[in-house]
């Protein structure tokens, strides 16, 4: 790839880091917070 088209040798390096950002933010949107969020824990 390098050798066929002119891009710099710093963007190839930045594609595994940059795939796994949006890896990562697709399984944040998917994730599911706890039913009990935001209500308090009574003792009985």
């Amino acid at each position: 790839m390098q050798g066929t088209v002119n891009i710099p040798n710093q963007f190839i390096q930045m594609i595994p880091y940059v795939l796994t950002m949006v890896v990562l933010a697709g399984l944040i949107r998917r994730a599911t917070p706890p039913k009990a969020l935001g209500t308090s824990y009574v003792k009985e």
